[in-house]
């Protein structure tokens, strides 16, 4: 056997001390009862003799009797891959078949080749993700299968599930929703090499170590044994490739046993739990749980009940699982599929459906928990930063954001944090008492600078029914005291940005409208709303109107979706003016009517009451300017907008109305102010605290008033028409 395939399985009796340093040397397979399972080459196998262990060679599980079902890429073209997965591929038809998926898919997959097996194979990974081309803000999650080449359900599984994403995505919600917020990377075979011993065209004879006996799950760095032997290609190709990564979770696909193996595998629990074992034990139960809940009675029962911490069930150095924990800050896991090591392909339709619920949820695990960016306050630069938790993170358990986005996802299990964010020449900011909580994610947004600290505010980003969308944050998340909050309305194509609202009111940025690209300091919680507009009207959204001049017998009018604002205007006798804007009209220094214009102001009340749309409807007020020779001028701004903090009605009037406060404070007087459509102050008087007001208008001509009120810090101002 050891001629043939490089490597010998065998069994012995466990002895009663020694096996950690056995473990070193051979490749333990599994421990059942007092019985020990192991592979083992040429020169390993020769130091086992040595030691004069009694021993028993089995059969090579690689080496079976029954038909694999192998299948070519003209055959596989023939199938429904919906329906049936009961082959295993060729190895041209594997690499194929690989391709078809970025062929078939363009916009949701890529493949991407990492490197090569000692042989040339080649190490395929799927990219799986919407705007496959682009690095997304979203976690990086990581499955691999078959890096022992003789443990193939995972193999297939994997394939299947690539399929079973890019077939269902804008079909199945819960499908589209998790590929929307994860980039998701799978690998269906790691060790080409061992799974095609022999040749391309079967699974026949496959073996656990590569095409140099190296079991690549010993071969990877470790924290307490570095390997004896070797790196093999097929380790340096997948540790390279995660060099340029983030992975958040992962998790390796094996076979021989049915369960779930989590971290640490070069430790016993009594000696080093991972920070997150805790975590970890209720993602395994939740795995198994739902294998169980799918599966028939003796199915994932390894080790008990199907979960096991790596070190309690056999110590051993070298495992991908360890190095991806103890070095890359990823959380992985070890999937045991299936006792039998190679599958009988007419089991593998049943074993997806044991295990396909558990594999999606595993994934979503990473939307969960922390998550969120780190970024220069002054600039807004993403940052590579680290997030630590005090008190709980140990043998390197923190994470860290990856660029270019800053973007950072930590998966704990709920309970109250205290979580320190730093970077190199920038202040560390901690936030303490977060309370996170399962199956929910916390979106805290740092900014590192002098002015930012540790309160945390909430700050919410929506759109206003569709059109464009909000970046690069969007939703509910925190913001720390200080923080420079950079955000960019983006429009759709065929939508322009209308305005930026908070509680019905249009956000002012510098006494103007806040634009697309909008910049605050996060100083307490707010409500931020982003608008867009069809860009079917030809109604711009801003209207400055300067330096000109309505005559005797000119009619004009202007229309602006959000704004009007006009200075240095003047309407001589006869000339006529209407101003229709969607949001705010503004009247500065400068305007004027002389005696027998007209100048006419309103908020349009929908869509159509636009004045270069023929239907609008006909101005409802006109406000002539009485025997004023001189033109009228004014240093008053005003603004006509809505506001949250009072209401006028009757709306029309005919001379009386009322005006109604919504909150009152007992000692803060209420200052009331009445203007002309030109400025003109008419009435001014501060008013003691009480709910309403009667107020007059009767000594006035008919037309359009501002009404200004101003309460404590608050100032809002309403239009009213006095018939």
């Amino acid at each position: 056997m050891l001629e043939k395939k490089g490597e010998v399985y065998f069994m012995f009796q466990k002895p009663e001390t020694g096996l950690y340093q056995l473990s070193n040397r051979i490749s333990i397979d599994k421990i059942l009862d007092r019985n020990v399972y192991a592979y083992a080459n040429e020169a390993s196998f020769s130091y086992f003799i040595g030691l004069n262990i009694p021993f028993e060679v089995l059969d090579h599980p690689g080496d079976v009797d029954f038909d694999l079902n192998m299948k070519t890429w003209e055959d596989l073209l023939m199938r429904d891959l919906t329906e049936s997965w009961d082959f295993y591929p060729t190895y041209e038809a594997y690499v194929s078949l690989m391709y078809y998926f970025e062929d078939t898919f363009p916009d949701l997959a890529e493949i991407v080749k990492i490197g090569e097996s000692v042989l040339g194979r080649d190490l395929l990974f799927a990219k799986i993700s919407p705007q496959v081309n682009e690095r997304r803000p979203v976690p990086q999650f990581m499955y691999t299968s078959t890096m022992h080449g003789d443990e193939t359900a995972g193999f297939i599984l994997s394939l299947r599930l690539i399929h079973h994403l890019l077939t269902n995505y804008g079909e199945d919600d819960a499908i589209t929703d998790l590929m929307n917020n994860v980039e998701i990377w799978i690998c269906p075979n790691e060790n080409p090499d061992g799974t095609y011993r022999f040749n391309n065209s079967t699974l026949a004879g496959a073996t656990r170590g590569n095409i140099n006996g190296v079991d690549l799950n010993r071969n990877y760095p470790n924290p307490v044994n570095d390997p004896l032997q070797v790196q093999q290609p097929e380790t340096t190709a997948m540790i390279n490739f995660t060099d340029t990564m983030n992975f958040i979770m992962s998790a390796n696909m094996h076979g021989g046993i049915e369960l779930v193996n989590f971290p640490f595998d070069s430790w016993t629990s009594n000696q080093n739990k991972h920070a997150d074992h805790d975590w970890w034990e209720f993602v395994m139960y939740e795995y198994v749980d739902t294998v169980h809940a799918h599966s028939p009675a003796g199915y994932m029962t390894g080790m008990g009940d199907g979960v096991t911490h790596g070190g309690d069930w056999y110590v051993i150095y070298g495992s991908r699982q360890d190095y991806f924990n103890y070095y890359k800050s990823c959380r992985e896991f070890t999937l045991e599929l299936s006792n039998q090591k190679l599958l009988n392909p007419a089991l593998l339709p049943a074993h997806w459906d044991y295990n396909y619920r558990s594999l999606l949820n595993y994934i979503r695990q990473s939307t969960y928990g922390l998550h969120g960016t780190v970024y220069d306050n002054e600039t807004g630069e993403p940052l590579l930063a680290e997030i630590y938790i005090p008190g709980h993170d140990s043998d390197n358990s923190q994470v860290y954001t990856a660029l270019p986005h800053g973007n950072y996802n930590r998966p704990i299990l709920e309970g109250t944090y205290d979580i320190r964010y730093s970077a190199e020449i920038h202040n560390t900011v901690t936030i303490t008492g977060v309370d996170l909580f399962n199956y929910h994610t916390k979106n805290i947004h740092i900014a590192l600078g002098a002015e930012s600290s540790g309160e945390i505010f909430e700050i919410s980003l929506s759109i206003e029914g569709e059109g464009g969308k909000v970046l690069p944050y969007s939703g509910t998340g925190y913001f720390n005291d200080g923080a420079n909050v950079f955000l960019n309305a983006i429009p759709d194509s065929g939508y322009q940005f209308l305005k930026w609202t908070e509680n019905g009111e249009i956000v002012m940025d510098d006494d103007e409208p806040a634009g697309e690209a909008y910049v605050f300091t996060a100083e307490a919680d707010r409500n931020l709303v982003a608008v867009f507009q069809s860009e079917e009207t030809d109604i711009p959204v801003h209207v400055e109107i300067s330096d000109q001049v309505v005559t005797d017998g000119e009619d004009v009018c202007f229309s602006a979706l959000l704004t009007i604002t006009i200075s240095n205007f003047a309407v001589e006798a006869g000339g006529s003016t209407r101003l229709i804007a969607g949001e705010n009209i503004r009247l500065l220094s400068g305007t004027s009517v002389a005696a027998g214009g007209y100048l006419q102001a309103r908020i349009a009340a929908d869509a159509n009451d636009y004045c270069d749309i023929p239907e609008a409807k006909e101005i409802a007020s006109v406000v002539p300017v009485d025997s004023k020779e001189d033109i009228v001028s004014t240093d008053l701004s005003i603004e006509i907008r809505e506001n949250g903090f009072f209401k006028i009605y009757p709306n029309p009037t005919d001379g009386m109305f009322t005006l109604e406060l919504t909150t009152i404070k007992p000692d803060q007087n209420t200052t009331v102010e009445i203007y002309s459509m030109v400025g003109d102050r008419l009435f001014s008087e501060e008013l003691h605290p009480q709910r309403s007001y009667e107020l007059s208008l009767e000594h006035y001509q008919p037309g359009m008033y501002i009404i200004r009120v101003i309460k404590g810090d608050q100032v809002g101002m309403e239009r009213v028409i006095r018939r």
